[in-house]
């Protein structure tokens, strides 16, 4: 019913992202003090973001990118980093996440983040870029596994960016799909009141 009605309150987007051919690139946080076992370290992604987008206008130079600011992200900020980019062809988008991943070609991000299960549910790809500055603050949480269930590719050197981004865009990254079901809320409960019992 959620999703329902989220679909509903955002019909004009996602028409909007159902007849274009985007990349979804969801910006986490971009400046912050972390602590890690070393000590407390500061990271700026500034690099990054601007290293990924130019990444993808190296190999396509008119593909339209559509970022998703964290919620922490003060705009004007993300708009200056942007204004930096060589990719000229870029989209603030503050649509739920749900949708923007349903109708992309792929996700692209630094880090990880709790939204990356989602594209396991949509059969899409998600590339993972980690920096020397990102494995310091989440190095455990990251796959040595190039590849991992459901389309998520943990990736760790430029060369190796480049070439999973030239992949997708030319949709060369194969995933074993997941066959969606549609959600019973009826099912749903019954399970949680036996449950319950």
């Amino acid at each position: 019913s959620w999703i329902k009605e989220l679909a509903r309150k955002a019909k004009d987007d996602i028409n909007f992202l159902r007849n274009n051919n985007y990349i979804f690139f969801p910006i986490t946080i971009i400046k912050r003090k972390s602590y890690t076992p070393e000590g407390l370290i500061e990271t700026d992604y500034t690099d990054t973001i601007n290293y990924l987008i130019d990444t993808i206008h190296s190999i396509n130079k008119n593909i339209l990118i559509i970022i998703r600011p964290h919620p922490t992200s003060k705009i004007d900020d993300l708009k200056h980093i942007l204004e930096k980019s060589k990719h000229k062809n870029i989209r603030i988008s503050f649509t739920n996440s749900l949708f923007l991943i349903q109708y992309c070609n792929f996700m692209i991000r630094y880090g990880i983040s709790l939204m990356d299960p989602k594209v396991k549910y949509y059969n899409k790809v998600c590339i993972r870029y980690h920096t020397k500055e990102i494995l310091a603050v989440s190095g455990a949480q990251i796959s040595d596994k190039e590849k991992l269930p459901g389309g998520i590719f943990d990736v760790k050197t430029k060369k190796d960016l480049r070439e999973k981004v030239l992949n997708a865009l030319n949709n060369k990254i194969k995933i074993r799909k997941n066959n969606l079901e549609e959600i019973s809320e009826e099912k749903i409960l019954k399970k949680f009141i036996n449950y319950l019992n």
